[in-house]
Protein backbone atom coordinates (compact mmCIF):
# COMPACT_ATOMS: atom_id res chain seq x y z
CA UNK A 1 0.00 0.00 0.00
CA UNK A 2 1.54 3.08 -0.66
CA UNK A 3 1.64 5.94 1.52
CA UNK A 4 0.22 9.21 2.03
CA UNK A 5 2.67 12.52 1.30
CA UNK A 6 3.20 14.80 4.26
CA UNK A 7 1.63 17.95 2.02
CA UNK A 8 -1.23 15.85 0.95
CA UNK A 9 -1.92 14.77 4.64
CA UNK A 10 -1.70 18.65 5.40
CA UNK A 11 -3.98 19.66 2.57
CA UNK A 12 -6.07 16.98 3.42
CA UNK A 13 -6.69 17.34 7.10
CA UNK A 14 -5.80 21.14 7.48
CA UNK A 15 -9.48 22.54 7.11
CA UNK A 16 -10.22 20.01 10.26
CA UNK A 17 -7.19 20.46 12.68
CA UNK A 18 -7.88 24.67 12.26
CA UNK A 19 -12.08 24.21 13.13
CA UNK A 20 -10.91 21.80 16.05
CA UNK A 21 -8.38 24.93 17.06
CA UNK A 22 -11.34 27.39 16.27
CA UNK A 23 -13.96 25.34 18.47
CA UNK A 24 -11.72 24.72 21.18
CA UNK A 25 -10.64 28.54 21.35
CA UNK A 26 -14.51 29.45 21.26
CA UNK A 27 -15.34 26.80 24.20
CA UNK A 28 -12.63 28.13 26.23
CA UNK A 29 -13.76 31.77 25.78
CA UNK A 30 -17.24 30.71 26.34
CA UNK A 31 -16.04 29.24 29.69
CA UNK A 32 -13.87 32.08 30.62
CA UNK A 33 -17.42 34.73 30.23
CA UNK A 34 -19.12 32.39 32.68
CA UNK A 35 -16.70 32.63 35.92
CA UNK A 36 -16.88 33.83 38.75
CA UNK A 37 -14.01 36.12 38.46
CA UNK A 38 -10.93 35.54 35.98
CA UNK A 39 -7.46 36.86 35.75
CA UNK A 40 -5.16 36.90 32.69
CA UNK A 41 -3.64 34.49 31.16
CA UNK A 42 -5.96 31.41 31.84
CA UNK A 43 -5.94 28.32 30.02
CA UNK A 44 -8.70 26.14 29.93
CA UNK A 45 -8.58 22.78 27.98
CA UNK A 46 -11.62 21.13 26.31
CA UNK A 47 -13.06 18.67 26.90
CA UNK A 48 -14.46 19.72 30.68
CA UNK A 49 -17.91 19.66 32.75
CA UNK A 50 -18.55 22.60 34.96
CA UNK A 51 -21.63 23.02 37.47
CA UNK A 52 -21.63 26.08 39.42
CA UNK A 53 -19.09 28.23 37.65
CA UNK A 54 -20.20 31.45 39.13
CA UNK A 55 -18.60 29.98 42.29
CA UNK A 56 -15.02 29.34 40.73
CA UNK A 57 -12.71 32.46 40.89
CA UNK A 58 -9.36 32.26 38.58
CA UNK A 59 -6.31 34.26 39.35
CA UNK A 60 -3.71 35.25 36.66
CA UNK A 61 -1.67 32.37 35.11
CA UNK A 62 -3.70 29.64 35.43
CA UNK A 63 -3.66 26.03 32.58
CA UNK A 64 -5.93 23.02 33.66
CA UNK A 65 -5.55 20.08 31.24
CA UNK A 66 -8.29 18.38 29.27
CA UNK A 67 -11.28 16.39 31.29
CA UNK A 68 -11.66 18.12 34.06
CA UNK A 69 -14.53 17.86 36.63
CA UNK A 70 -15.51 20.58 38.70
CA UNK A 71 -18.60 20.71 40.87
CA UNK A 72 -19.24 23.88 43.24
CA UNK A 73 -22.78 24.22 43.38
CA UNK A 74 -22.93 25.29 47.17
CA UNK A 75 -19.20 26.38 47.56
CA UNK A 76 -16.76 28.63 46.43
CA UNK A 77 -13.64 27.39 44.60
CA UNK A 78 -10.66 29.58 44.33
CA UNK A 79 -7.27 29.03 41.56
CA UNK A 80 -4.36 31.74 42.73
CA UNK A 81 -2.13 32.77 40.62
CA UNK A 82 0.63 30.47 38.43
CA UNK A 83 -0.95 27.03 38.69
CA UNK A 84 -0.33 24.13 36.63
CA UNK A 85 -2.46 21.18 36.29
CA UNK A 86 -2.57 17.96 34.83
CA UNK A 87 -5.53 16.17 32.40
CA UNK A 88 -8.65 14.49 34.32
CA UNK A 89 -8.55 17.10 37.46
CA UNK A 90 -11.78 16.32 38.99
CA UNK A 91 -12.76 18.67 42.49
CA UNK A 92 -15.82 18.64 44.13
CA UNK A 93 -16.51 21.35 46.69
CA UNK A 94 -19.78 19.61 48.54
CA UNK A 95 -21.13 16.09 49.55
CA UNK A 96 -24.31 13.88 49.65
CA UNK A 97 -26.14 13.15 52.83
CA UNK A 98 -28.90 10.55 53.70
CA UNK A 99 -31.88 11.15 55.39
CA UNK A 100 -33.95 8.55 57.36
CA UNK A 101 -37.16 7.05 55.16
CA UNK A 102 -35.26 8.62 51.99
CA UNK A 103 -33.85 7.53 48.81
CA UNK A 104 -30.72 9.72 48.53
CA UNK A 105 -31.47 10.74 44.93
CA UNK A 106 -35.04 12.51 46.33
CA UNK A 107 -32.51 15.17 48.57
CA UNK A 108 -32.35 18.27 47.05
CA UNK A 109 -29.57 20.87 47.51
CA UNK A 110 -31.58 23.47 49.61
CA UNK A 111 -31.77 20.56 52.23
CA UNK A 112 -27.76 19.87 52.74
CA UNK A 113 -26.71 21.24 56.06
CA UNK A 114 -23.83 24.02 55.56
CA UNK A 115 -20.83 21.68 56.11
CA UNK A 116 -21.82 19.37 53.09
CA UNK A 117 -20.64 21.76 50.96
CA UNK A 118 -16.88 23.80 51.35
CA UNK A 119 -14.92 26.24 50.01
CA UNK A 120 -11.66 24.35 47.93
CA UNK A 121 -8.79 26.75 47.20
CA UNK A 122 -5.33 26.52 45.37
CA UNK A 123 -3.14 28.78 46.52
CA UNK A 124 -0.27 30.17 44.23
CA UNK A 125 2.71 28.29 42.37
CA UNK A 126 0.96 24.76 42.78
CA UNK A 127 1.68 22.16 40.05
CA UNK A 128 -1.41 19.40 39.96
CA UNK A 129 -0.30 15.91 38.23
CA UNK A 130 -2.63 14.25 36.28
CA UNK A 131 -5.84 12.00 37.54
CA UNK A 132 -6.16 13.91 40.77
CA UNK A 133 -9.13 14.50 42.85
CA UNK A 134 -10.18 17.21 45.42
CA UNK A 135 -12.75 17.46 47.88
CA UNK A 136 -14.53 19.74 49.94
CA UNK A 137 -12.78 22.02 52.80
CA UNK A 138 -9.34 21.40 50.55
CA UNK A 139 -6.34 24.44 51.00
CA UNK A 140 -3.47 23.12 48.62
CA UNK A 141 -0.85 25.46 50.35
CA UNK A 142 1.37 27.37 48.05
CA UNK A 143 4.17 25.90 46.54
CA UNK A 144 2.81 22.70 46.82
CA UNK A 145 3.09 19.44 44.22
CA UNK A 146 0.10 16.83 44.07
CA UNK A 147 1.13 13.74 42.64
CA UNK A 148 -0.62 12.03 39.64
CA UNK A 149 -4.07 9.73 40.90
CA UNK A 150 -3.90 11.50 44.43
CA UNK A 151 -7.06 12.09 46.47
CA UNK A 152 -6.69 15.08 48.77
CA UNK A 153 -9.29 14.73 51.35
CA UNK A 154 -7.46 17.21 53.95
CA UNK A 155 -5.89 20.71 53.55
CA UNK A 156 -1.78 20.47 53.26
CA UNK A 157 0.90 23.60 53.97
CA UNK A 158 2.69 25.35 51.73
CA UNK A 159 5.40 23.44 49.86
CA UNK A 160 4.21 19.86 50.52
CA UNK A 161 4.36 17.12 48.22
CA UNK A 162 1.32 15.23 48.36
CA UNK A 163 0.62 11.86 47.10
CA UNK A 164 -1.64 8.46 47.71
CA UNK A 165 -5.53 8.10 48.39
CA UNK A 166 -6.46 9.33 50.21
CA UNK A 167 -3.27 12.06 50.22
CA UNK A 168 -0.98 12.01 52.65
CA UNK A 169 2.20 14.83 52.41
CA UNK A 170 5.25 12.41 51.31
CA UNK A 171 7.64 15.27 52.51
CA UNK A 172 8.71 18.93 51.57
CA UNK A 173 9.13 20.76 48.45
CA UNK A 174 12.50 22.45 49.96
CA UNK A 175 14.54 22.75 53.09
CA UNK A 176 13.22 25.73 55.02
CA UNK A 177 16.56 27.82 54.17
CA UNK A 178 15.83 27.06 50.09
CA UNK A 179 12.08 27.91 50.52
CA UNK A 180 13.43 31.78 52.19
CA UNK A 181 15.91 32.26 49.24
CA UNK A 182 13.10 30.86 46.79
CA UNK A 183 10.41 33.13 47.76
CA UNK A 184 13.04 35.91 48.12
CA UNK A 185 13.61 35.85 44.53
CA UNK A 186 10.04 36.06 43.51
CA UNK A 187 8.64 38.10 45.64
CA UNK A 188 11.50 40.37 46.20
CA UNK A 189 11.64 40.71 50.06
CA UNK A 190 7.34 39.42 50.85
CA UNK A 191 7.40 36.17 52.13
CA UNK A 192 4.42 33.90 52.09
CA UNK A 193 6.09 31.68 55.20
CA UNK A 194 3.33 31.07 57.98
Amino acid sequence: MKSISKELFLLLFRPLIYFQDLLYTARSLQMKKLLGGLGKNIRIQYPYKVCGVKNITMHDNVSIGPGSTIYTTGAKLTFHPHITIGPNLTIITGDHMHKVGRFIDSICGSEKTPDLDQDVTIESDVWIGCNVTILKGVTIGHGSIVAAGAVVTKSCPPYSILGGVPAKVIKQVYSPEVIIEHERILYRGTYHIV
